[in-house]
């Protein structure tokens, strides 16, 4: 069976469908989601973006927060709580 390849936007080097089938999908969140799921205002979340407390990847001009950098800033704050 021949893989299909496809060249990724970033790195113009092309990449295997059968990889990518393979990795866990990392939903990015709005700022917005992120505030709702935080119990806090969009304006302390953008303070975090800010700050680079809180790791981004920018969609455009959009900054977006992976799940897994969410559920990891949230580890590091229960941790420094002990």
């Amino acid at each position: 069976m021949q893989r299909t390849q496809f060249p990724t936007p970033l790195s113009k080097s092309p990449i295997a469908i059968d990889s990518l089938a393979s990795q866990p999908v990392d939903w990015l969140l709005t700022p917005d989601e992120v505030a709702k799921r935080l119990s806090v205002s969009r304006s302390m979340v953008y303070k975090l973006i800010r700050t680079r407390v809180l790791p981004v990847v920018y969609v455009g001009r959009l900054p977006r927060v992976g799940e897994t950098e969410l559920a990891t800033f949230i580890g590091r704050q229960r941790e420094g709580d002990r």
